[in-house]
């Protein structure tokens, strides 16, 4: 009787093992965090201005936030550093308009997202090139593009590259960007 308990144990033991997936590289040793760029290091948002001699219909432009970006404090904050980032993708953007007050986004053709960092190339992360008459209007983003590279850099930055189908001449503009990036990082 007591060898036949014995056995039973084991078999549970087995069992349990086997459920769990002992698999060192499983995505249950991965940890998925998002994090939301919508303002610098500084805390300023990340914003765009340009007047309307800047720009020409059919052509475009590259403008800067002139803005530093760091996934450093966010990952920080959850006990992660940049060395265990594995991955990271950009999986939303959004671009509204804030000068002139009241103006649409129907004035553009065409305009690209576009992280930049030293050391690493430029990544197109998003992109759009229909506009309607409203305000604000989310990007779409282009799948498969890592921008981990750039992210474990001491410093990035986001700029927007703009065609614009008609501005009102002697008019300045404003606009910004807010993107989200899902960040794959080594499990525990």
């Amino acid at each position: 009787m007591r060898f036949s308990g014995s056995v039973s144990v084991l078999a549970v033991i087995v069992g349990l093992f086997t459920l769990s997936g002992c698999d060192s590289n499983s995505m249950e040793d991965r940890i998925i965090l998002t994090h939301t760029f919508g303002v610098d290091i500084n805390g300023d948002p990340i914003r765009y201005s340009f007047s309307a001699s800047d720009v020409q219909n059919g052509e475009l432009r590259t403008f800067s936030c002139n803005c530093t970006l760091d996934i450093e404090p966010f990952l920080t904050s959850r006990s992660f550093s940049k060395s265990e980032l594995l991955d990271a993708r950009v999986t939303s953007a959004r671009l509204k308009s804030f000068f002139p007050i009241g103006q649409r986004l129907d004035y553009l053709d065409m305009v690209e997202l576009v992280l930049v960092a030293t050391g690493s190339g430029a990544v197109i992360v998003a992109e759009d090139d229909t506009f309607p008459p409203s305000q604000e209007i989310a990007l779409t983003v282009i799948q498969g593009n890592s921008v981990s590279a750039l992210l474990i850099r001491p410093q990035f930055t986001a700029n927007l590259s703009i065609d614009p189908s008609g501005v009102t001449p002697d008019t300045q503009y404003e606009l910004g960007i807010e993107f989200t990036v899902e960040l794959e990082l080594e499990g525990f």
